[in-house]
């Protein structure tokens, strides 16, 4: 083309390409690494070097006879678009137009074009000459810087530290949210303020020479008092880096500053753990040892006190920490004189603990200067980060007097089992002899009684009406002996049954139970109007059977007992404790005695005359024992002509 950009035309010597002919000027074009391209009025591509191709024959490379924003460029907002048509249309020079286009294999390459508008001898339009250049490198530069700054600014934001940037005038130019939180309620904590307004004269006195160091050139380390919000006292370790620039000039410094407050306190709090633990260690009466493993092998690293003197006495002349950093394989083959096969037999529990690095408790016994020592001895393994055990810590406690009184123990049990075989001999011999009484009782006692009313009853049919009135009532009275004779025979076997026989525990519904007993008794005694109350949902872990006779014999008695009461009243219920239940009768009946209430369940003591009340003086003896078989244990309270109140106690 012929066209010029204005003061070029007359090929003036301000141009440094002037005097190289057209064929020069397209052989540099091609060399270049930008390229050159023009326009015509309407803004399409006339004329482009191979330099932009890349690869010539690839299609998507095509630009002539087309304008730019026909081609498919990528990277170009619409309001990039505007600006840059609009400055074409105003026919203005631009500068590092920025856009993307994909390689035919997708690859996104980036470009820049700069450009000048082109007029003809007669000043009108004729298009636009310029320079573009392939920045996909520096794209991507700027990208990875971009990404890099971005994971900076994260890891800075987020580490937990304050980190802040003062520059050489004293200004805090940068603050992470670290330094922001921890010196929030400071004003120097806003960017852009002098270190003296945000800490005040006092604070800034005491770090000024800190600072000054730094900006000499010197990296700074030092702690200072400060406080919180709160104004509470704390800590704060403070480093300071100086920063340069490309000449090694100081420019400002970093600062890294963590409250330590906590890590003090902790540090302190360890220091006085370490301090009363080594006191213990020490002062113990314990035997207190630390091993360090080495290989196969096990150092002495420390003996409290009460190891020392064991050892130092034991071994005269012996000096314990003349030991320390030693074998103690070594110490018990030179020292202790044990020889190979005991000094294994020793350490073997040590060998267990370092190789599996669990403790390890046994009992070992060990000759003393005061006799044979017995310990209780207890290796706990100490590891280290990669699990293996580094330290042995061994306690042994002296239990000799423990040892002595086990042994004199099991002496004692084998008395005492002795005694209870001899007991359970005399026992079982015991109730052969109940067996055999009960047989008498039940035959060779009743029947002479069942002769005796056989014949009572003979005479009284057959001599009636010769004995007269006072014979008849004297014979009456030898039957009404024999019946009581009779039910008191009952009674003693039932008594020796509750003793004889198996016990089998099970869980039993008393409610239903006494509800069944006394409707039976009303039933018998139909005429009488005794209100009665059972408490629903009582249960005990008790034999059936024996249960039954419990409640036949409570119940009973109070039935029996509130036979002169104006408004007879019978109450069953129970109370539960963690470990059992306790059942109980309550009366408004004849009552009795508190002075007397030791004798209520011995056999055949009665507080009341036949006269008044009939029995055999059995029934509670009976409720005792079964209780006593059962765990358990029997009371009662009462008071005359108020009633009384029994209770029994079933353990579960």
């Amino acid at each position: 083309m012929t066209a010029t950009a204005p003061g070029a035309a007359d090929g003036g010597t301000g141009d440094p390409m002037h005097g190289l002919d057209a064929a020069a000027l397209r052989e540099l074009a091609v060399l270049a690494v930008d390229w050159v391209w023009e326009q015509d009025a309407d803004l399409r591509f006339v004329a482009i070097t191979p330099s932009y191709h890349g690869r010539p024959a690839d299609p998507t490379y095509d630009v002539v006879g087309r304008t730019r924003w026909e081609l498919p460029l990528v990277g170009v907002s619409d309001a990039q678009w505007r600006d840059h048509r609009g400055a074409l249309a105003r026919r203005e020079p631009f500068r590092d137009f920025e856009f993307g286009r994909h390689d035919a294999d997708g690859t996104l390459r980036w470009f820049t074009v700069s450009g000048h508008p082109l007029f003809g001898p007669d000043g009108a339009f004729t298009g636009y000459r310029g320079i573009g250049r392939e920045i996909t490198a520096r794209r991507n530069a700027e990208r990875a810087l971009a990404e890099r700054e971005a994971q900076l600014f994260l890891v800075t934001e987020n580490v937990p530290a304050a980190i802040g940037y003062i520059d050489r005038d004293w200004v805090l130019r940068f603050a992470n949210r670290g330094f922001r939180e921890l010196f929030g309620h400071f004003a120097g904590a806003r960017v852009g303020l002098h270190l003296r307004t945000g800490m005040g004269e006092a604070v800034f006195a005491r770090v000024r020479p800190h600072f000054e160091r730094v900006f000499a050139g010197q990296p700074v380390a030092y702690q200072r008092p400060d406080t919180d919000a709160g104004g509470l006292p704390r800590t704060l370790a403070v480093r300071l880096v100086p920063h340069r620039d490309e000449r090694g000039a100081v420019r400002g410094c970093y600062s890294l500053t963590v409250d330590i407050t906590a890590q003090q306190e902790a540090e302190t709090k360890i220091r006085e753990l370490e301090r009363l633990f080594a006191s213990a260690l020490e002062n113990t009466t314990d035997l207190m040892a630390v091993y360090r493993v080495e290989g196969d092998d096990l150092l002495i690293g420390e003996f409290n006190r009460a190891m020392r003197v064991f050892y130092e006495e034991r071994f005269a002349g012996v000096r314990v920490e003349a030991w320390i950093g030693r074998s103690i394989d070594v110490f018990l083959r030179e020292v202790g004189g044990l020889d190979a096969a005991a000094r294994e037999r020793r350490l073997a529990p040590f060998r267990r603990a370092a190789a599996t690095a669990q403790p390890q408790r046994y009992r070992s016994a060990i000759e003393s200067p005061t006799g044979l020592q017995h310990r209780d001895a207890l290796l706990v393994p100490i590891t280290g980060a990669d699990g293996r055990t580094t330290h042995l810590f061994y306690r042994g406690a002296d239990i000799t007097s423990l040892v002595q009184k086990e042994a004199e123990l099991g002496r004692l049990n084998s008395d005492l089992e002795r005694m209870v075989a001899e007991r359970t001999a005399g026992m079982a011999a015991a109730m052969q002899e109940l067996e055999s009484f009960a047989y008498a009782v039940s035959h060779d006692l009743r029947a002479p009684l069942r002769g005796i009313d056989g014949f009572a009853t003979l005479l009284a049919e057959a001599h009636g009406h010769t004995l007269g009135i006072e014979g008849m009532e004297h014979l009456e009275r030898i039957r009404t002996s024999i019946g009581r004779m009779a039910a008191l025979i009952d009674a003693l076997l039932r008594l020796s049954r509750v003793t004889r026989s198996p016990l089998l525990r099970e869980a039993v519904d008393a409610s239903a139970m006494a509800a069944g007993l006394l409707t039976e008794l009303q039933r018998q005694e139909a005429g009488r109007g005794v209100e009665w109350r059972v408490q629903p949902g009582v249960r005990c872990v008790a034999d059936p059977g024996l249960l039954r006779a419990v409640l036949e014999n409570l119940l009973g008695n109070a039935w029996k007992y509130t036979r002169k009461a104006a408004r007879p009243v019978v109450e069953f219920g129970a109370v539960r404790d963690a470990h059992g239940t306790e059942i109980f009768v309550r009366d408004n009946g004849a009552g009795f005695e508190m002075a007397y209430v030791d004798k209520l369940f011995e056999p055949f003591q009665r507080l009341h005359t036949l006269a008044e009340f009939e029995g055999t003086g059995i029934g509670l003896a009976t409720v005792a024992r079964i209780a006593l078989r059962h765990g358990g244990r029997v009371r009662a309270v009462g008071a005359p002509g108020q009633g009384a109140t029994f209770f029994v106690y079933f353990p579960d």
